[in-house]
């Protein structure tokens, strides 16, 4: 239950936009209570800013879709939550409630409307994110949230297994806030994310998936482990090994680079049989999953450390996949090979038959059809790679002449 001294005055500016302020005036002005509530304030208390902003009120749904008229939209009516677009912003306001039994470990079967913010703050998952704040200034604080942002701690509002019954993805949610502040998790909550991992096997491929790619542009990846670690992965078939993330946070956060280097990781230590059953499994788009199915073919075998060899991987793989490998081997496996790929890059020699000096036409020209124009440009460039002053309009339709009359 919420201890007796959760109401302080703010002690720190939070600065709310204009256009939530004035969600929050229209609910009251019509008589209901209204506070920002949730990641919004955390976010806003560590000096951070928000992303998305909440807010809780004890105005029921309807009353909400009354008030804001053409600018609610019914978002979720169904657990009390209306869209309201202010101005550049997108509230989410959602009436003060309680939850039902949760039977499919996500979202509650039914919802009772609570009377009270405290209450409401009952249902929720962190004390960090368990906390209120009103127009007036003041902090609605029940369960020490504040305090575990001092101590940079993330703990469980109530019985931590509780919560994770409730809802599975608590769990990937706990490991990556933790990752993004780089804040610590309570050992009662640590503890309790592993005894109910084998939850996560009724949440939906989708969801994980977009829990794995928002921990990959985490500043801190070192979370990463604990989320194979404990078995939440289990159901896509991990096995029971778990490589050190810690280096992907010095990769950049750009989504692909880190999610490449943590496919290597997993499929070198044996812990997912291929790159991509594993990513087709989690729903991954088709981009993402050829760069990483890619980059993990290039980083299995031998990194090539003459320009030869790097051109033959730019024209079977391309540049950006290339240039991912060589900054993941750097970053993963201390190999520093990026240096010559940067050569060849610079260099301007040819690894594409875009780049070859000659092309199907000039190959119509003496003769050539079909599948034989694509196949004689590719040896002609296999050729060009490995002498690059030969690539040349007369020397190489030479070539292709004396191919000809050779078949």
């Amino acid at each position: 239950m919420p201890n007796s001294v959760g109401v302080r005055k703010n002690m720190n500016i939070i600065n709310l936009p204009e256009a939530v302020e004035n969600v929050i005036k229209q609910l009251e002005a019509a008589g209901y209570e209204a506070y920002a509530v949730g990641g919004c304030v955390r976010d806003c208390l560590l000096g951070l800013t928000p992303y998305d902003w909440d807010v809780t009120t004890s105005a029921p749904p309807e009353k909400t879709m009354s008030i804001f008229g053409k600018s609610a939209i019914p978002t979720g009516l169904q657990f009390g939550t209306v869209s309201v677009k202010s101005d550049n912003y997108v509230v989410e306001v959602t009436t003060f409630r309680t939850d039902g039994v949760y039977t499919d470990n996500r979202r509650p079967d039914s919802i009772a409307y609570a009377s009270s913010l405290p209450e409401d703050l009952s249902r929720r998952d962190y004390t960090i994110n368990a906390i209120a704040y009103s127009l007036s200034g003041e902090i609605i604080d029940p369960f020490n949230g504040i305090r575990d942002l001092n101590n940079k701690l993330i703990r469980a509002v109530g019985a931590p297994r509780e919560r994770f019954e409730e809802d599975a993805l608590r769990m990937f949610r706990g490991l990556r806030i933790a990752a993004k502040l780089d804040f610590s998790i309570h050992p009662n909550t640590f503890s309790a994310i592993y005894e109910k991992a084998h939850l996560a096997a009724f949440l939906s491929a989708e969801r994980i998936k977009d829990e794995l790619k928002k921990f990959l542009v985490c500043p801190n990846t070192y979370m990463i482990t604990c989320v194979f670690e404990s078995g939440l992965m289990k159901s896509f078939g991990v096995g029971n090994n778990c490589p050190d993330f810690e280096n992907l946070s010095s990769l950049p956060a750009d989504g692909y680079s880190r999610l490449c280097a943590m496919c290597y990781l997993l499929e070198k230590e044996g812990v997912i049989s291929g790159t991509k059953r594993f990513l087709e499994d989690l729903r991954f788009d088709r981009n993402s999953i050829k760069m990483a199915e890619s980059v993990v073919e290039i980083l299995t075998n031998d990194l090539p450390d003459n320009m030869v060899g790097w051109k033959r991987l730019l024209s079977s793989h391309g540049q950006d996949v290339c240039i991912t490998a060589a900054l993941v081997a750097k970053t993963v496996e201390n190999f520093n090979f990026a240096f010559v790929l940067r050569q060849v890059i610079d260099s301007g020699e040819c690894w594409s038959t875009k780049s070859l000096a000659i092309d199907g036409n000039d190959l119509i020209k003496l003769g050539y059809s079909g599948k034989r124009i694509g196949e004689e440009l590719e040896k002609l460039l296999m050729y060009v790679i490995e002498h690059p002053e030969k690539n040349q309009t007369s020397l190489l339709i030479e070539i292709a002449k004396q191919d000809l009359a050779d078949n």
